[in-house]
C-alpha cells in the first residue's frame, strides 16, 4: 500500500501544481456551474455526498461539494491524510472503493474515521494539457458495491466537469493576450509617434527623408 512519501513525487510535480494554479480555481467561491454537477452525481448515483476536489501539495480543496458535513462544508479542505482523491491523482486513473476500513489502500486514511467515508468513487480530472488536478468523486457512509451505470454516469459528469475547466483556462488566456497585445499596440503607437516627431525635425533641417512606412497596430484575438 503507497504512502503519502510514495505518492508525493506525482501530488508535488511542479508541472502539475502549475497547471492547478493556472485554472484560477483554488480558493476560489463556490458556482453554480459546478453546484450543479454535484448535484447530479449524488442524485444519479444515489450518493449523499459529492465532491469536485482538487489536489494541491499539501491538502486538497473542495471547488464544489453537495452533502459533506460540518465543519468541512464550511472550510472545503482537509489535508492529504483525509484525502482519497490523492490516490486518484497519484496514478490518473479512478479509483473505485466499495468497503473502505477493509480496503488496503485507504483503510488507514484519516477520512474513513473523520468524515465516514466508506465508499468513494472518484474519476480524474485533467486540464487541456493532460495534467491532472483532482477528481469528482461520490462518497457514501455505508457498504456499497459501484455499478457499471454507476461509473458510466460518473464519467459523463467528470467529461463535463473537465469541459468547463478548459473553458475557463482558454477564456483566461485570451484574455491575458489581448492584454499583452494591447499594451504592444500602445507601444507601437508610441514608436510611430517618436518616429514621426523625429522626421519632422530632421526634415525640418532641409534633409530628404525616406517615406516612413505604415505602423498598422495588430487586432485583439476574439473572445
Amino acid at each position: 500500500m503507497p504512502n503519502l512519501d510514495q505518492l508525493l513525487p506525482e501530488i508535488t510535480d511542479p508541472r502539475r501544481l502549475q497547471a492547478l494554479e493556472s485554472t484560477g480555481l483554488l480558493d476560489s467561491p463556490p458556482e453554480k456551474a459546478f453546484d450543479g454537477l454535484t448535484d447530479l452525481v449524488a442524485k444519479l448515483v444515489s450518493a449523499p455526498v459529492s465532491l469536485v476536489s482538487l489536489v494541491d501539495s499539501d491538502r486538497q480543496f473542495f471547488k464544489s461539494q453537495c452533502g459533506l458535513q460540518e465543519p468541512w462544508a464550511s472550510k472545503r479542505e482537509t489535508r492529504l491524510s483525509h484525502s482519497f482523491c490523492k490516490h486518484v491523482v497519484a496514478t490518473r486513473e479512478s479509483l473505485v472503493v466499495n468497503n473502505a476500513p477493509e480496503h488496503p489502500l485507504v483503510r488507514k486514511n484519516l477520512a474513513v474515521r473523520d468524515l465516514g467515508v466508506v465508499a468513494y468513487l472518484g474519476l480524474p480530472l485533467f486540464t487541456p494539457d493532460d495534467e491532472v488536478i483532482g477528481s469528482l468523486c461520490a462518497i457514501d457512509s455505508r457498504t456499497r458495491v459501484w455499478s457499471q451505470d454507476d461509473i458510466d454516469v460518473m464519467s459523463v459528469l467528470a467529461n463535463a466537469v473537465m469541459n468547463e475547466i478548459a473553458v475557463r483556462m482558454y477564456i483566461d488566456r485570451i484574455q491575458t493576450f489581448n492584454e499583452n497585445l494591447q499594451v504592444s499596440n500602445e507601444n507601437l503607437e508610441k514608436d510611430a509617434s517618436n518616429l514621426k516627431v523625429l522626421c519632422a525635425r530632421v526634415a525640418s533641417r532641409g534633409t530628404r527623408v525616406p517615406k516612413a512606412a505604415t505602423v498598422t497596430p495588430l487586432r485583439a484575438a476574439n473572445g
